[in-house]
């Protein structure tokens, strides 16, 4: 789950918010998580990480004229395949 906090940061002060708009990449372009998370809503489920990748998300805030800039981006590291499987040890 990704979640923000509205602050005075996100330009809110001068865009009502209508919705969100949550972008992520790993490498390369911006890419939209969601396009129209509701402005009562200030977080987002997200079910489809790869295993072992670096995400960076960043979030806008979106009005009816005008859009706020990026908010900080954050990074999450998804938890890789460490574990080893070994069989077990057949019997003598």
């Amino acid at each position: 789950m990704i979640r923000w906090n509205i602050t005075s940061r996100h330009s809110i002060d001068t865009v009502p918010v209508d919705h969100f708009v949550v972008q992520y990449r790993t490498v390369g372009q911006w890419v939209p998580l969601s396009s129209n998370v509701p402005a009562n809503q200030t977080w987002y489920l997200w079910g489809t990480a790869s295993r072992g990748a670096l995400y960076h998300f960043r979030v806008f805030v979106v009005g009816k004229q005008a859009h706020s800039d990026a908010s900080r981006v954050v990074s999450l590291r998804t938890g890789g395949m460490n574990e080893r499987r070994t069989k077990s040890p057949l019997p003598r």
